[in-house]
């Protein structure tokens, strides 16, 4: 008689629902954001604003941990001959499917160009370094990218002027 109880108890604690399972060990789905690490971003020369590029992407979770994130930034800035600036953007994957991945994009800026400028310049081109990465996440799903160009800039591009 005794023994029904506890055969009954053990039976119901050895069946495993294959749902509750399925979502504690589910590694297959991406994750919901990527995480980013940023080093080398120096707010001294004015064109890498760490708030500033905080608030432009948000479809990024920014971390202070370079171990626990995915995607790690590394920014090198050096002044160029003409008195402008170079980036340097380097992207590391460093864990998950991300790894091993990396990339480098350069931004070049004029000496003429306002603090402004620049800081936009380098936060469209983190954008553009980070965009593979943000696919392979859920994120990625409500990602819109414009590949469109200004006329203007293409039409002063192509122009050509006759010296009589």
């Amino acid at each position: 008689m005794r023994k029904i109880p506890i055969l009954l108890i053990l039976i119901f604690f050895s069946f495993d629902p294959p749902a509750f399972s399925q979502t504690l060990i589910d590694n297959s789905s991406p994750p919901n954001k990527l995480r980013v690490f940023i080093d080398g971003c120096d707010r001294r020369d004015g064109g890498c604003d760490m708030d500033f590029i905080r608030t432009e992407i948000t479809a990024v979770d920014f971390y202070r941990d370079n171990q626990l994130a995915d995607v790690f930034l590394l920014i090198n800035d050096n002044r160029s001959g003409g008195g402008g600036r170079q980036y340097q953007l380097i992207f590391i994957g460093q864990q998950n499917i991300h790894a091993g991945r990396t990339d480098t994009l350069y931004v070049n800026n004029k000496q003429t160009d306002t603090d402004f400028e620049v800081r936009e310049k380098l936060t469209r081109f983190i954008k553009l370094g980070l965009a593979p990465f943000v696919a392979k996440t859920k994120a990625g799903e409500g990602i819109e990218i414009n590949m469109k160009t200004d006329a203007g800039v293409l039409e002063n591009e192509v122009q050509e002027t006759v010296d009589p």
